[in-house]
């Protein structure tokens, strides 16, 4: 099955489902996901959820491969993750196992569960996730659950076909979420609800400057919290982390405990000053404990604001109530200029906020537009219904390097292969 439904209306529970009866009847169970934070939080929840019930109390049969390494749930590294009754991996780390060992011979008896498959059009990563699919697709599975929040209809409909799945396409979001786009002279705003009309006024005391917007929403009382500032430079993180700083009055507060046995990082040393201020940074520099720190402080609401690159964009589910945007263009390293991000990533970012289980009645989502030629581009990300397509990132010139490389990994050794 290929589930497209919002984000936060229950598409882990039918992930969930179908591990649960893969187990029983002896199956194994592969939960791939888009980034580290994903899984770790994937793999937490599944150690407590699953061996009690369906392993005999086994956590250790449940294992994590990122680039931050394989472990098991008992914290040891095991000698055969492929063959896990549950492992949850990234789709690159999964895709670099199976390079190493080969296609498991028994894959007919696994469960597979591909999170955020909309990974599939990335222009980066998007090659590898479409030779992963189709190396599976070739080897077979028992049960294919595919999940994503940001398919457009027809193409969820290709893509359930080329994966022989059935589609259930459910557009129904359970909580709403209030767009805010703020340009020079106006202020639109846009609701999820029934109506989704596009409400304009003026832009009378809203701050146009992303930091100092940021800002207000996290110091005043009664906004939903906490805020999340998506950045797309790590060092962004770091700089508008340390300006936010300077608008908590307070003295370094004592060392936390929980990073005394953490190497002495500048990471390390921001945190332990950030954390007690409510304040923290989240990005690709902080290893695995400091991470672990963060998003722990997150999902306790004991932040009033975090800084983070878009490795918390997709999935993750922490209990956040307003998501900023500080810039919708990322650097495109081939045109050498600074590009819009595609809709699709952009409503995935907006799905953090308003999810199912937090106290908020509504998710709110604030970006913003410098002048008019911003404004009609930034203006399209209003129009929810027309997302970015799904195209194969896989082109003719690709062919020679992904035979290569699939000769090289010993997943195929002849041309018909």
């Amino acid at each position: 099955v290929l589930v497209v439904s919002p984000t936060s209306t229950g598409k882990t529970q039918i992930a969930y489902w179908g591990i649960s009866q893969g187990l029983q009847e002896g199956k194994n169970a592969v939960y791939l996901v888009t980034h580290r934070a994903l899984a770790r939080q994937k793999f937490e929840e599944i150690v407590r959820i699953f061996p009690k019930k369906f392993l005999g109390g086994d956590s250790g049969s449940v294992v994590i491969a990122t680039g931050d390494g394989v472990a098991n749930g008992v914290g040891q590294a095991p000698a055969d993750p492929l063959h896990a009754r549950i492992l949850v991996a990234t789709y690159e780390k999964y895709l670099g196992l199976l390079s190493g060992s080969g296609i498991p011979s028994d894959m007919d008896q696994t469960i597979v569960i591909c999170d955020e498959i909309q990974l599939l059009g990335d222009a980066t990563r998007g090659r590898n996730v479409e030779l992963l699919l189709t190396l599976l697709r070739r080897a077979g599975w028992a049960q294919l659950v595919a999940l994503s929040a940001v398919l457009e209809k027809r193409d969820a409909a290709e893509l359930a076909a080329w994966l022989g799945a059935e589609l259930v396409f459910s557009p129904t979001r359970e909580k709403h979420i209030t767009y805010e786009l703020r340009s020079k002279e106006r202020l639109f705003r846009l609701n999820t609800g029934a109506d989704q009309e596009l409400k304009e006024s003026k832009r009378e005391g809203a701050q146009l400057d992303p930091f100092e917007a940021a800002a207000s929403i996290a110091n005043d009382k009664k906004s939903a919290k906490p805020v999340i500032v998506f950045c797309m430079r790590k060092e962004d993180t770091y700089a508008l982390a340390a300006r936010f700083r300077q608008t908590r009055n307070a003295a370094t507060a004592q060392l936390p405990l929980e990073f005394s046995d953490l190497p002495d990082t500048n990471a390390t040393n921001l945190l332990a000053d950030y954390l007690p201020l409510g304040l923290a940074i989240h990005n690709a520099d902080l290893i695995e404990p400091e991470r672990r720190i963060v998003e722990a402080a997150i999902q306790a609401a004991s932040v009033d604001i975090v800084f983070a690159t878009t490795t918390l964009s997709s999935g993750v589910h922490f209990p956040l109530g307003t998501a900023v945007i500080h810039t919708w263009r990322r650097w495109n390293q081939t045109t050498r200029r600074r590009e819009p991000i595609d809709s699709s990533e952009f409503h995935n970012m907006a799905g953090r906020v308003g999810r199912m289980g937090t106290t908020h009645e509504s998710g709110r989502v604030v970006f913003f537009a410098a002048d008019e030629g911003e404004l009609s581009v930034a203006g399209q990300y209003l129009e929810i219904d027309k997302l970015s397509r799904l195209e194969t990132q896989i082109g003719e010139e690709d062919f020679d390097s992904l035979s290569l490389q699939l000769v090289a990994a010993g997943l195929a050794d002849s041309a018909k292969d």
